[in-house]
């Protein structure tokens, strides 16, 4: 009879799997990694547990989802570097503009933009966030009977406020859309000292904001393929009507695709391909500018199309938040010039979740 109790004993054991030792807490991160361990299939003796998705390079805007009472705080370092003037895919040297009837050629400009984001988790699925831009542009032109002049416009961007929708939130795959509103906080009539000594109205592409109010939408989507993360992001900004001077940035589009991996448990790798467009100004130019004089106030020569490649790495500082580098070079460049030709791109962020 013990014989036949042991036999019984042995066989309710077997049935039912693997025991979890007593002193281990239920809702322990370790238990279902336990499990796993001690999972046994025929045709795999023992699996083991996968990373999760890597997140989306940091550049990629409005694609956090927050849990619920949560909170995420972004701040982020943006620098782009521009030289040259560009006409199409043709490089344009200045003496060719000024023999043109221009007097004003811009040569080199700097923007650099620092951004706070606030992201909020409302629910389960959907997240609430704001975005304030802070922007710094300098410009060196070359002005006829002058000779170098650097000017100077800095202030509060356009500040963008959305919800981010987790259609889809798996830990192999994402599915997030956003939906957001720009609000016109930026200064569109920015001016400096000019030439003269007086101060001038500065071209457009030193302005802070458009002046009108926006929608801002897209979609961003990220899957797990093995340790390899694939992701694609689309976004649109469309204007709606004219600012109080009577024009409106055209409306934009940006793609981006990447593929990342961890290079170690802290640290991400990714590549990504980016492509923007935006359309020509529209309505009327200012009464202030002086597009017969510098061809960067030409309202209705700003539009353009650009492909980028970007390489970057993120760190993850594990109580203090994650920090990303990102930086990029343009690839191919259509302008519908003269504008100021893209030399480079560099993100430096940093964000912190509680």
């Amino acid at each position: 009879m013990k014989l036949l109790a042991l036999i019984l004993m042995a066989g309710s054991v077997h049935a039912q799997g693997p025991r979890v030792p007593m002193d281990l807490d239920p809702d322990s991160e370790e238990l279902p990694l336990l499990r796993m361990r001690e999972a046994v299939d025929g045709n795999n003796p023992r699996q083991r547990p996968q990373p999760a998705v890597v997140e989306p390079p940091a550049v990629v805007r409005y694609t956090a989802r927050v849990p619920k009472g949560h909170v995420r705080l972004e701040t982020r370092l943006e620098r782009h570097t521009y030289e040259g003037l560009r006409d199409g895919r043709n490089d344009l040297d200045s003496s060719d503009l000024v023999s043109g009837g221009y007097s004003v050629v811009g040569e080199s400009m700097v923007h650099t933009t620092r951004t706070v984001d606030l992201f909020y988790g409302a629910s389960h699925n959907m997240t609430l966030f704001a975005s304030v831009p802070i922007h710094e542009r300098t410009i060196t032109s070359q002005v006829v009977d002058f000779g170098p002049l650097d000017q100077t416009s800095s202030g509060i961007g356009d500040v963008v406020t959305g919800i981010v929708y987790a259609y889809k939130d798996k830990p192999n795959s994402k599915l997030h859309v956003h939906l957001g509103v720009g609000l016109p906080t930026g200064e569109t009539g920015a001016d400096d000292l000019g030439a003269g000594g007086t101060n001038e109205r500065l071209p457009l592409a030193m302005q802070l904001g458009g002046g009108t109010y926006d929608i801002h939408n897209g979609a961003t989507w990220v899957n797990r393929m093995d340790v390899w993360t694939v992701g694609m992001h689309g976004r649109m900004r469309i204007h709606l009507g004219e600012n109080d001077e009577g024009w409106a940035h055209g409306d934009s589009f940006n793609f981006d695709f990447w593929i990342a991996r961890p290079v170690f448990s802290f640290l991400d790798f990714n590549l990504r391909l980016h492509n923007a467009s935006w359309g020509d100004y529209y309505g009327t130019a200012p009464a202030s500018s002086n597009p017969d004089d510098n061809p960067l106030s030409e309202i209705h020569r700003q539009g353009g199309m650009r492909t980028d490649g970007g390489v970057g790495l993120a760190l993850d500082l594990g109580p203090v938040g994650r920090i990303s580098l990102d930086g990029t070079l343009p690839i191919d460049e259509w302008l519908d010039g003269p504008q100021l030709s893209t030399q480079s791109t560099l993100n430096l962020s940093w964000h912190l979740s509680f």
